[in-house]
């Protein structure tokens, strides 16, 4: 479920094959706690979608 997502939000910037692979190794976590994983992953996403979008605007001013 995570690394779809990404893959896809990725893909969508980059327009190129993307390949996504992660683990989240945690013991019995709870509701809550599983939750605060996913919020972390949702925030470096888009930390990565604002780095990506940042060097594509760059890429495209140098060509």
């Amino acid at each position: 479920m995570i690394t779809r997502k990404w893959a896809e939000q990725i893909w969508e910037l980059v327009k190129q094959p993307v390949s996504v692979l992660a683990g989240v190794y945690y013991d019995n976590l709870e509701k809550e706690q599983l939750m605060e994983v996913i919020r972390i992953l949702d925030q470096l996403l888009e930390n990565l979608e604002q780095e990506l979008q940042l060097r594509k605007t760059k890429y495209s001013q140098n060509v």
